[in-house]
């Protein structure tokens, strides 16, 4: 389960992660908020997720973070963390575990 500390910070044992921050380049829109039986799939999977005991977290990048808060809490969602120097899913994953895990990504 993932709950902030006196701090602020994100702690962090077991959650679900949702990496929707891909360029989405060969569907030519983004792929989490296409719809598909009234939901975008990013709430699709999110709702799928819901069904399990852990707090699910939405991986977004910039340019998407705006447009995701019309369907998730701005406490479910994760801006990718642009001083992390790799690119594609693995900055997604490893921009949830440097809030979870802080002193590691400095």
């Amino acid at each position: 389960m993932s709950r902030t500390n006196d701090k602020g910070l994100l702690t962090c044992s077991m959650i679900g992660v949702i990496l929707c921050g891909g360029q989405s380049s060969r569907m030519g829109t983004d792929k989490g908020l296409f719809t598909w039986q009234a939901n975008t799939w990013a709430q699709t999977a999110a709702g799928k997720m819901a069904a399990l005991p852990l707090p699910v977290i939405i991986s977004v990048n910039r340019q998407q973070y705006n447009h995701y808060t019309a369907f998730f809490s701005i406490n479910q969602l994760v801006k990718d963390n642009e001083t992390i120097e790799v690119k594609g899913p693995l900055r997604g994953i490893l921009s949830i575990h440097c809030l979870c895990l802080p002193a590691i990504c400095r």
